[in-house]
């Protein structure tokens, strides 16, 4: 197991235990509560009815009782059953059906299998590259290979960083949301405060569908990681044996030194592609909030809001420097 299937397994633990008594805490103080509302408003109306101050059918109150009881129910007893866990379920096979072959665990597995490869193939190489050219060491080619080895480190810790933050905040995001869900649910028994429950709702799908989205993003991230594997391979005019799966010292033995340098700039090159893939999962939150009208967050914007107020305050400081500079000036003057 990878540290992402580690981690990811130890939250889903998490959810499930969390879930579970939270709900039953928030579902315990909620059904009471309930049922003393309703029996306050029937008593009300009773006495009304009885001192003739309004007229209502009964068959309305049976609506209403009805009603109520079903909210109630879904609130209490069979809110596990009716309401958590078919959201935490969507959650789940929405995105395995995003990633196309298993959890987006598995796909995030497959990127940290395949950047480990390339990183381990780097320090294989700079065992066979003194074999290979039976002289000392080229010193300029080992760095090469160290700088590639970090280098494709460095992008592959950032394509995964962002990946878990959104999968580990998208799953404790929702378990967080449905410990509370029985308040919400039973705001759908009051007219006026039942905007609640689609506020409430919308927060959930709003977490459903950033896990989802993130999904897509890791097999992004996962066929672009392939995709480069092979432009390495092409420039370098490798075409039988494949970096990473294929013994390295056979590479090398059959191609020398000719590899490293494709190997480098490709390095590079992913890098780059994985810092402008680390801004767009940033901004996964935002696109997951616009579509759901869900209350998200968005790294980016807020960075960018920082970056903003900091201008701000030091263009403030400086025309406030500017004019105490001016007035001194017109002071010396006179």
């Amino acid at each position: 197991m990878s540290l992402a299937s580690d981690l990811l397994a130890e939250v889903d633990k998490v959810v499930a235990t969390a879930n579970g008594a939270g709900a039953g805490a928030m579902t315990g103080y909620v059904i009471p509560a309930a049922w003393a509302i309703f029996a306050v408003s029937l008593l009300v109306w009773s006495v009304l009815v009885m001192q003739g101050k309004i007229s209502s059918p009964m068959n309305e109150w049976v609506i209403k009782g009805g009603t109520f009881l079903l909210v109630i129910l879904a609130a209490g007893v069979f809110y596990q059953k009716w309401v958590a866990t078919p959201l935490l379920g969507m959650q789940s096979e929405m995105t395995s059906a995003m990633s196309g072959s298993g959890s987006a665990t598995s796909v995030l597995d497959k990127i940290d299998a395949r950047i480990d490869s390339i990183i381990r193939s780097c320090f294989a190489a700079m065992g066979e590259l003194p074999k290979a050219l039976g002289v000392i060491p080229d010193l300029p080619s080992l760095f090469a290979l160290l700088v590639a080895a970090v280098v494709f480190g460095i992008a592959g810790g950032l394509l995964e960083i962002v990946a878990l933050v959104n999968l580990i905040y998208a799953k404790l995001g929702l378990a967080l949301v449905l410990m509370v869900g029985p308040f919400f649910v039973a705001s759908l028994a009051v007219p006026a405060v039942k905007g609640w429950f689609f506020s409430w709702l919308n927060t959930c799908m709003y977490f459903v569908f950033l896990s989802v989205l993130t999904s897509a993003y890791i097999s992004m991230c996962l066929s672009l990681a392939e995709s480069f594997i092979a432009k390495v391979m092409t420039a370098a005019g490798v075409t039988t044996a494949a970096l990473g799966t294929a013994g390295v010292g056979q590479v090398f033995a059959i191609y020398g030194n000719g590899l490293i340098i494709p190997l480098l700039m490709a390095s590079f090159k992913f890098l780059i592609i994985a810092v402008i893939l680390f801004f767009l999962g940033l901004e996964l939150r935002s696109v997951a909030s616009s579509i759901t009208g869900g209350s998200g967050g968005s790294a980016g914007a807020g960075m960018m809001s920082m970056g903003r107020s900091a201008m701000n305050i030091s263009n403030q400081r400086q025309s406030q420097a500017l004019m105490q500079a001016q007035i001194a000036a017109l002071k010396g003057g006179k």
